[in-house]
């Protein structure tokens, strides 16, 4: 049985909901323009995600190396040997003993929720559900993901993200740590609304988030450094700013913006004054050189070259008689009188 369509006639949230609820094992593909997301299903649930061009091993990587969880010459070495081998990242990884299969499971987990929830937004497109008997999926290394679960997260984003834009417009702002004599205190996810005049409360993403803000990350570079999903980093920086713990960075002076630089980001910046000021001082040596070494010394050069007196006083003279010559032949009766 092929369960297909246009998401413009039947939206994505409806449709994970109806195989949801009729318990489908099969593979949905959902593609729009050149991008294709393959969603595998066993009983309801959602057991692995795949997508192209960009494969979500890749992704998986870039999360490992921002958890802190491996380094980027770790990842490079193990897609080298995937290229060499054709293994999956994650069988490489624990084969060198450098990854835990809990970490690889969250890793995993959190990309392919990423994965989905961006293309809940989608309006257009095509979608193909294939029922299968089975589905091949590592049940050792991918946790299933409950729809229930993700249609609720989804709503909650859907709800969430109008006023998140409203604080949070571009990606191109950036923020800024505000001075507080409040204590902060970390707690769970569902205790962060208690109120205190001495106390605020945040969650842990809140905090993981709070310190990547140093007033000059963008929020780009926030959520390319940040270990937590798209949705979850604008929504603990839309928190941050709700409990007046960051604020947006307004145009800064050159003194305050050169203090929010590290100590290493100061050494560099003067190194390259300092480069740039040689630079100058050469080349307004090898200017000087060619000045005296080859125009001045030129008589002929138009830098140099002085027209004398007499000639300037013959070209007078000269142009004096030419113009009473005109005035003589185009109107001789002026010169008459």
């Amino acid at each position: 049985m092929a369960l297909e369509g246009t998401i413009k006639d039947f939206p994505i949230t409806n449709l994970f909901q109806t195989l949801g609820q009729h318990k489908q094992t099969g593979t949905l593909v959902i593609n729009l323009k050149d991008t294709y997301i393959t969603i595998y299903f066993d009983k309801g649930m959602i057991v692995n995600v795949e997508s192209f061009p960009k494969k979500i091993e890749n992704k998986i990587g870039e999360t490992l190396v921002k958890n802190g969880l491996i380094s980027k010459d770790t990842l490079d070495k193990a897609l080298s040997i995937q290229d060499k081998t054709g293994k999956k990242l994650g069988e490489i990884l624990l084969g060198l003993g450098i990854l835990g299969k809990e970490d690889l499971k969250k890793a995993l987990r959190i990309q392919a929720t990423e994965i989905i929830m961006s293309i809940m937004n989608w309006s257009d497109g095509k979608y193909k559900f294939t029922k299968r008997d089975v589905v091949d999926w590592d049940k050792e290394w991918f946790e299933p993901i409950s729809i229930d679960l993700l249609l609720m997260e989804t709503m909650q984003m859907m709800d969430e993200m109008p006023l998140i834009k409203k604080e949070i417009p571009n990606n191109d702002m950036v923020f800024i740590i505000k001075k507080i004599d409040k204590k902060i205190e970390i707690v769970k996810d569902d205790e962060d609304d208690k109120v205190d005049d001495e106390v605020i409360y945040i969650t842990e993403k809140d905090y993981k988030i709070l310190k990547l803000v140093d007033g000059t990350r963008t929020v780009n570079r926030i959520l390319d450094k940040s270990s937590l999903t798209e949705y979850e980093t604008y929504r603990a920086l839309y928190n941050l700013i709700r409990k007046n713990l960051i604020s947006e960075r307004k145009e800064l002076s050159y003194k305050d913006d050169l203090n929010a630089l590290s100590v290493k980001e100061k050494k560099d910046f003067f190194k390259l004054i300092r480069q740039m000021i040689v630079f100058i001082i050469i080349l307004l040596g090898l200017a000087s050189l060619v000045y005296t070494s080859f125009i001045k010394k030129n008589i002929y050069h138009p830098l140099t070259y002085k027209i004398p007196h007499k000639t300037l006083d013959y070209q007078k003279k000269v142009e004096k008689n030419y113009i009473k010559y005109l005035k003589e032949k185009y109107n001789p009766s002026d010169n008459k009188k």
